[in-house]
């Protein structure tokens, strides 16, 4: 079975997939500036969070300031629905360092 992969473009949408299927989010990402993606999973519901990492330029000596994506990855357990909801935080300001937010509703139906 193949990802289903989101991105900046998907924010607000509704998305239908299969139980079993594994949903990643890619959205940019400067962890320099110590914004990052953090997932809030109060509302996951038919999902579950399968964890996350940052991917940066190929290069041979990482540049500051250089601009990275952020990969998270969440997986479809069964028939239901859930929201993936993200916010770029500085994580040691909390809530009040919110820049930016991100959400999908997800659809789980059942295996085919």
């Amino acid at each position: 079975m193949d990802d289903r992969v989101l991105g900046p473009a998907d924010d607000g949408r509704t998305v239908e997939v299969r139980a079993g299927e594994r949903i990643v989010v890619e959205l940019p990402e400067n962890a320099t500036t110590g914004y990052r993606w953090e997932v809030d999973l109060s509302g996951l519901g038919a999902m579950s969070y399968a964890g996350g990492g940052s991917e940066g330029p190929a290069t041979a000596r990482p540049t500051p300031g250089a601009a990275s994506t952020r990969r998270l990855e969440f997986e479809a357990r069964g028939p239901g629905e859930g929201e993936i909801r993200l916010r770029r935080v500085r994580p040691w300001e909390g809530e009040r360092s919110a820049r930016e937010s991100y959400s999908v509703t997800v659809r789980v139906r059942g295996e085919d």
